[in-house]
């Protein structure tokens, strides 16, 4: 490999010729200016859309939390009254009251225990 490089190396007809050379530093600079112009153009459109899709990512974050901590408390309410968990009751406590809920009969509240025990 040493070889091949410094044989490439000590080749003059493969190395660059000053024109060569200048015409690839103009065309550099050229770039170079088109880039530095596009920048300042696109720079607070680059922003935005970097600002909008933060905030589209935190949205999502926090739907997804709020879904994942609404899932566990919906489980840690329901009461199976079988261990297969067939026909599981949701209880809610609201004030000084607790709600026993079946979905499976009615969209409404089943039963309503009063802090005294009442019924």
């Amino acid at each position: 490999m040493l070889l091949l490089v410094v044989g490439l190396g000590a080749y003059p007809a493969l190395r660059p010729t000053e024109a060569e050379l200048a015409e690839r530093l103009r065309h550099a600079q050229a770039m170079k200016a088109v880039v530095e112009a596009h920048t300042k153009v696109l720079t607070p459109f680059a922003v935005a859309a970097l600002g909008g899709g933060a905030v589209v990512v935190v949205l999502v974050l926090a739907g997804a939390g709020f879904y994942g901590v609404a899932n566990f408390r919906k489980r840690a309410l329901l009461v199976s009254p079988n261990s297969h968990g067939i026909f599981p009751l949701l209880r809610v406590h609201i004030g000084g009251k607790v709600i026993i809920h079946d979905p499976n009969r009615q969209p409404t509240p089943t039963i309503v225990y009063a802090a005294d025990g009442r019924v």
